[in-house]
């Protein structure tokens, strides 16, 4: 069995929690099957192979509040590395690779964010030569992350407004979609305002457990009814996802067949089948398969799910296929490999539904960021940018679907067992936090080329819903800020 150590002079923050959340991966970025454990002095970090890797750990940082951080690669050795340099070195790493990236590509660095890489820089080389004084190394490391993570947000910065600049210039501003899923939520007029000042699209979900709540008998009245306004309103749709075996999705009666492919899979099919004839003609683009990646309430393998995807894609293809495909896949920073013994990893689901040639025109990745389980711990802004060019490399437009925290309070009308993560914000989620995270996420989501729409998952608090107080409207239907926040970026960015 293969070993990873580090010493952590600050134990305190070496919680359970943070244990629960650690992995090692590999230079591919998927996370290995592994244990940690914590003696008060030591972390070790234990997986079946031995090759050299990047250990990923939520860490506090001044300022930013807790990131999922990574160290460069290392190799095993007998001697336990200083945690917090190690950090500090693959975050400085991999700041600097994204930025050299950026100016080979015509980015302009200016004399600020150059400055605090320099910061970060000097720090990072007293933290390395002064190991001998492990708290001493400690703090200037600890020093050199805050300047590092300062730095990302001024070149997030600088790439943003550079390139809308020169987009400016080429002509008209750009057109993508800008979505808000509004679930069944039968909106007044004041609501109705502003969404459309915010987005240019919606989501209309087709909801299993609404439309067929017993076995055999559809509803659609919901969905028709949202598909009407949205014509009304001359709206952009975005329908499904269609295959979603969330266990906040799928009807009490499909329990029943829990782990058992054979007979689940007609009841599926049935209901699709179903949705599409139904809805064809009022859909501009079908998400076909949301999360399949990921474990299901209905414990199907790997196998089963990529099986039950591609059925999908062909009974839609079949149905109407003119309008174009997407396959979604949850937590694409693949977090969960590291509990569970899955083969494939999310961009290696996608990878083979792209080369079966199976006429899908885009695929969904979806980040509901500040929560646990089944959801993602937040990075910085570089990272986020290095796994969209990861996916775009696919050759497929990303359509990315968001959602993000506003109170860390129990949320009554959320899908239980899921709480927010506090510690990823100084102070813990606000509002203000969440339009902090709109502005500061939106843009460089809109300058990625091969992003082609943003899609906020959650509008409503005052319904029945998965995401604790993830809306734009709280639970009195009162607009948040974060809205107003996309209102803004909207006017600012898109036509």
């Amino acid at each position: 069995m293969g070993q990873m150590r580090f010493t952590a002079p600050h134990p305190e923050r070496i919680t359970p929690f943070v244990l629960q959340r650690a992995y090692i991966a590999g230079i591919d970025s998927i996370p290995w099957l592994s244990t940690t454990d914590w003696d008060g002095s030591t972390l070790t970090v234990s997986r079946e192979i031995r090759e050299s890797g990047n250990l990923h750990i939520p860490w506090p940082v001044a300022g930013h509040g807790e990131l999922m951080l990574s160290t460069a690669s290392l190799m095993e050795r007998r001697s336990p590395y200083l945690l917090p340099l190690e950090l500090a070195r693959g975050t400085l790493n991999r700041i600097r690779n994204q930025c050299a990236y950026w100016q080979f590509h015509g980015l302009n660095l200016t004399e600020t964010s150059n400055h605090q890489l320099n910061l970060a820089a000097q720090e990072f080389a007293i933290a390395a030569t002064a190991q001998a004084d492990v708290h001493r190394a400690a703090e200037a490391a600890e020093r050199a992350l805050t300047f590092s993570l300062d730095a990302v947000r001024m070149l997030v910065d600088e790439f943003t407004s550079q390139f809308f600049a020169a987009r400016a210039q080429q002509g008209p501003q750009t057109s993508k979609l800008l979505a808000g899923n509004i679930g069944y939520r039968v909106m007044d007029e004041r609501a109705t305002r502003r969404v459309l000042r915010a987005f240019n699209s919606v989501v209309v979900p087709a909801h299993w457990r609404s439309i067929e709540l017993d076995q055999g008998r559809f509803d659609f009245q919901a969905a028709e009814r949202q598909l009407q306004f949205c014509r009304d309103q001359g709206l952009r749709v975005i329908g499904g996802p269609l295959l979603d075996l969330s266990r906040a999705n799928l009807p009490d009666w499909m329990s029943l067949w829990a782990g058992d492919y054979e007979m689940a899979q007609p009841s599926i099919m049935k209901f699709m089948q179903a949705t599409v004839e139904k809805l064809r003609g009022q859909v501009h683009v079908w998400n076909v398969a949301g999360g399949i990646n990921v474990a299901d309430a209905l414990q199907l393998n790997e196998e089963h799910r990529l099986r039950l995807t591609v059925d999908v894609i062909e009974l839609v293809r079949k149905l109407d296929g003119k309008v174009p495909m997407l396959v979604t896949f949850d937590q694409p920073f693949a977090e969960y490999l590291a509990h569970a013994d899955y083969e494939l990893s999310p961009l290696q689901f996608a990878d083979t539904i792209v080369r079966a040639e199976l006429g899908v025109a885009g695929l969904g990745l979806t980040f509901n960021l500040g929560y646990w389980p089944d959801g993602t711990t937040e990075r910085d802004l570089i990272e986020l940018n290095r796994l969209l060019d990861q996916w775009g490399a696919l050759g497929l437009p990303l359509v990315i679907f968001l959602t993000a925290p506003n109170c860390d309070e129990v949320d009554p009308l959320a899908a239980a067992g899921l709480r927010t993560i506090p510690e990823a914000v100084a102070g813990g989620h606000s509002r203000e936090s969440q339009a902090e995270f709109v502005n500061r996420t939106l843009p460089l989501l809109l300058a990625k080329p091969m992003v082609h729409a943003v899609v906020w998952n959650q509008l409503f608090d005052d319904q029945p819903h998965v995401y604790p107080y993830g809306g734009l409207f709280d639970f009195r239907g009162k607009k948040k800020r974060a809205i107003r926040a996309i209102s803004a970026l909207r006017r600012q960015y898109l036509n």
